[in-house]
């Protein structure tokens, strides 16, 4: 034993520790030297789906079997996950580097050297890595499953690989004390697949200890029954196994979802746009929320979807598409939830409602708000949402094309006979009915008679100009008939005589809401029992005759067709307002009394159901028998309804056309180029007034398109019409103020800057303020919201005395002040 002073035991041990680290780094390659000095290594984390394409790409070309893959092999590597394309003339020098950047030897790569340079080129190319896996599997649950442990529960998990494939099993988690697991796990790392491979799947029990627990439950889902476009998705049944097969009334079953990627990814069952929410109750104590929805069936938590969040807002704006991942089946419900996000601890329930099956399972689906319920009663949010079923759009449109002949051919005499007979025929057993014929003769046919005429500067009496009539009564909010109060006066002397319930159809329909109108604001007065109407119209509205602001209460059935040009069905919608509680039909057809048996059932359903209902109507004539009257207003209408405007069709696609230049300074627009909310009050149109304004000038136009309420929705629809060097400050916005004097402000900027309320206020008083949507309407003519950012608009400028000054506000011209117009 060498025994040495305290004072040298120190550097003789550094000593030691040097020579030992230099015989190390001198039994190191020049590379591996090289690479030491200038990398820092650090351990990382690589997915199970990563890792699983590196082992196959590893495995693929590793021909000889040796765990090592030369240099040759690497280069096949990298030209099969499309590097060479991406690098094109570099890609043999990246090759080369590649494989002597991670080879210790320079001859072969092994496993971990090459899951290495996976990893880097995974980071660099997410693009080309990982692969996608040629098979996804989604293990939902498991039902019915046989008792394992002595609680009579199993604690269940499932196993998933190719059948013949041992090396390509996965499994899911184990759910403690269940016969009834939910997994809801993808299982992936299926890169070895190959057409004609069957899935072996196979339920355990989970013991503590064990390598691999008890068998349960086993079952084979041969190929054929997903390698085809759309996959398998549904329940497939499991046989127990042999341990277990003395059991009796165990029936165990698996949902799976089976997708071959080389097949195209099936649309989903159900599409859900989530608009907006408006009115949430705050959360936080800001006084706002960061909100955002999650929607899934009910009952099939793995179907859910949500929103993206929207920051410090109480009314959020989504305009997102979820879909039901595929779950959806008839019969399913939709639950809405409305949650602030929360960064630590769980998100807060702001609103929640769900949406019935019976209320989007059907053509056209949902459109429209939900009532959200909520904690806070102070509060009413509600929320807008879209829902389409795919299968029922696709079931409907194949039945508007089948139909599309014989609906768009011309409707002969003795069929619009047949037609109203038929309806006549089905409403005989329940109803006596009584036709009033209208008392004015129209101009272009004696034979047929109408409830009100038009004056010759808006119809000049031909057929050929009914279709231009309607086009121009669209756009505006009212009208005038001409003899609609002799017909109202008729039709209420004959209403006396005592009637249960009435039916029109299109001028029909307006007389009849007009009568349940006035009877039910009269005390004492019969009020129908129930109406039908047939292609009516809410707006525009017949002048010196208005609606009540309560719903009529008076049950009625209204009927549209979905490819009436004459009417379009959002003029129907309106009309069926003004009654509470109203039931709709829509048919295939356009500007017609329906001839179909399905859709003649339904007024016949209806009017029965009311008739049935006898003791409840409020005619005079309410027949104890349970036979009720009707008044048709009129037969005559009813039957010429079955002709008129049959052929007829606004132009373009769905009666849309754009706006077009036909010469500068001027501009040729269509009458069906206009979005509902422009054929409101105050009418004409704004798109019309845009043009008048611009009269002289060169612009281009774009449309139809969706109403946009902010910049931000201008911006996206000119990108999506192809002008695709628009941006937010290119733009320009128009707000029209009202100061406590009285004067009009209109504050022209640009669209991404915001409104300094103090400096508006330090120049024009304190009482400054934006003007409502009524003021904005009354002094520019345009709805909130497409306010033009010009000079002038209907009503002049101070000071100026002609249109010379109309000039449009270019977004180059920003000096960063905003440009103030005074208007009288």
């Amino acid at each position: 034993m060498l025994a040495l002073p305290r004072s040298c035991a120190v550097p003789f041990l550094a000593r030691l520790m040097a020579s030992r680290k230099s015989a190390a780094v001198r039994s190191q390659t020049v590379a591996q030297r090289i690479d030491a000095a200038t990398t820092v290594k650090s351990q990382v984390v690589i997915s199970d789906l990563a890792s699983a394409d590196a082992e196959n790409l590893f495995a693929l070309y590793d021909f000889d079997g040796i765990s090592l893959l030369p240099r040759g092999a690497l280069t096949e590597v990298l030209r099969d996950i499309g590097l060479e394309k991406a690098l094109a003339e570099d890609f043999g020098a990246f090759s080369k580097l590649a494989f002597d950047s991670h080879s210790a030897d320079s001859h072969f790569l092994s496993s971990n050297e090459f899951k290495q340079l996976y990893y880097r080129l995974m980071n660099r190319y997410p693009e080309l890595l990982p692969r996608a896996p040629a098979l996804r599997v989604t293990v939902y649950s498991a039902k019915n499953l046989p008792p394992a442990d002595v609680n009579g529960k199993a604690d269940p998990y499932c196993t998933m690989q190719l059948a013949g494939k041992p090396h390509t099993k996965t499994r899911t988690r184990y759910v403690e004390k269940t016969l009834d697991p939910r997994w809801g796990e993808e299982l992936t790392g299926n890169y070895a697949y190959e057409e004609g491979d069957d899935l072996l799947f196979e339920v355990f029990d989970y013991d503590r200890g064990c390598a691999q627990g008890d068998l349960l439950c086993t079952c084979i889902v041969p190929n054929k029954e997903f390698h085809r476009e759309g996959g398998f998705d549904g329940s497939w049944p499991m046989t127990l196994a042999p341990e277990l097969a003395k059991l009796k009334g165990y029936s165990p079953s698996i949902r799976l979802r089976i997708q071959v990627t080389a097949f195209p990814e099936p649309l989903p069952r159900v599409s859900i746009l989530v608009r907006h929410a408006d009115g949430l109750p705050p959360a936080d104590a800001n006084g706002k929320s960061d909100p955002f929805c999650s929607v899934q069936l009910v009952g099939k938590q793995f179907s859910r979807s949500s929103t993206t969040i929207k920051s410090r807002t109480l009314d959020p704006v989504w305009n997102e598409t979820l879909t039901d991942k595929h779950r959806y089946e008839h019969g399913d419900s939709l639950s809405f939830k409305v949650w602030d996000y929360d960064k630590a601890g769980g998100n807060d329930l702001l609103g929640e409602c769900v949406l019935d099956n019976s209320q989007f399972h059907k053509p056209g689906g949902f459109d429209g708000e939900l009532s959200l319920q909520t904690s806070e009663t102070k509060y009413t949010p509600t929320l807008s949402v879209q829902v389409l079923v795919r299968e029922v759009e696709e079931a409907h449109q194949a039945h508007r094309e089948a139909t599309a002949t014989t609906e768009e051919a011309p409707v002969t005499q003795t069929e619009e006979v047949q037609a109203a007979e038929e309806l006549l025929r089905k409403l005989k057993p329940f109803a006596t009915v009584q036709a009033i014929d209208a008392p004015h003769v129209l101009p272009y046919d004696p034979s047929l008679r109408g409830w009100w005429l038009y004056s010759e500067d808006v119809w000049d009496g031909s057929a050929e100009g009914i279709q231009a009539l309607a086009d121009t009564l669209l756009r505006r909010p009212s009208f005038q008939p001409l003899g609609l109060q002799e017909s109202l006066a008729q039709v209420r002397a004959e209403w006396s005589k005592g009637y249960d319930g009435i039916l029109g159809f299109s001028q029909g329909a307006i007389l009849a809401a007009l009568l349940c109108a006035e009877l039910s604001a009269e005390n004492g007065a019969s009020v129908p029992g129930f109406a039908v109407l047939i292609s009516g119209f809410g707006k525009p509205a017949p002048e010196g005759l208005a609606f009540p602001v309560d719903p009529l209460p008076v049950p009625s059935l209204h009927v549209w067709g979905e490819a009436d040009a004459h009417i379009p069905p959002w003029a129907s919608k309106i009309l069926c307002e003004k009654f509470c509680n109203p039931r709709v039909h829509a048919h295939p057809g356009h500007h017609i009394v329906p001839q179909k048996a399905a859709d003649l059932n339904v007024i016949a359903s209806f009017v029965a159901e009311m008739a049935a209902s006898s003791s409840e109507l409020t005619g005079p004539g309410s027949r104890t028998s349970g036979k009720g009257s009707v008044a048709v207003a009129d037969f005559e209408e009813l039957r010429s309804g079955l002709r008129r405007f049959a052929t007829r069709r606004c132009g373009g696609a769905g009666g849309k056309a754009a706006a077009t230049m036909s010469a500068p300074g001027t501009a040729t627009m269509h009458p069906g180029a206009y979005l509902e909310e422009e054929l409101a009050a105050p009418g004409p149109a704004t798109y019309e007034r845009l043009l008048s304004l611009l009269s002289g000038a060169k612009f281009l136009a774009l449309g139809p398109h969706e109403a946009c309420r902010t910049s931000e929705d201008s911006v996206r629809v000119r990108r999506a019409g192809g002008w695709q060097d628009v941006t937010l400050h290119s733009g320009a916005k128009a707000m029209l103020l009202r100061t406590g004097k009285g004067e009009w402000l209109l504050a022209v900027l640009p669209a991404d800057c915001k409104l300094s309320w103090k400096k508006v206020r330090t120049l024009h008083g304190k009482g400054t303020r934006m003007a409502t949507e009524e003021e904005v309407a009354d002094v520019t003519g345009c709805l909130p919201g497409a306010v033009p950012p010009i000079a002038t608009f209907p009503r002049q400028a101070a000071g100026t005395e002609s249109r010379d000054w109309v000039g449009w506000w270019d977004g180059n011209m920003w000096d960063g002040h905003s440009s103030w117009i005074v208007l009288d």
